[in-house]
């Protein structure tokens, strides 16, 4: 299953939170990052915070 996020800018708001995130940052840290600056409106279906951190922390 692929994850699917809206609105579009969702993920625009998404990569901005972990862009300033040091290198240092676990997956939990990340997730919250991910957590506290989404829109709102953000609706994400096949994918969590958390999941999100994981890839994130093993592309890094």
């Amino acid at each position: 299953m692929l994850a699917e996020v809206e609105p579009d800018e969702a993920i625009l708001s998404i990569n901005q939170v972990l862009e300033g995130a040091p290198s240092s940052t676990d997956t939990a840290g990340l997730a919250a990052r991910i957590t506290t600056g989404q829109p709102e409106s953000t609706v994400v279906l096949g994918l969590t915070a958390s999941r999100a951190a994981a890839q994130v922390s093993l592309i890094a």
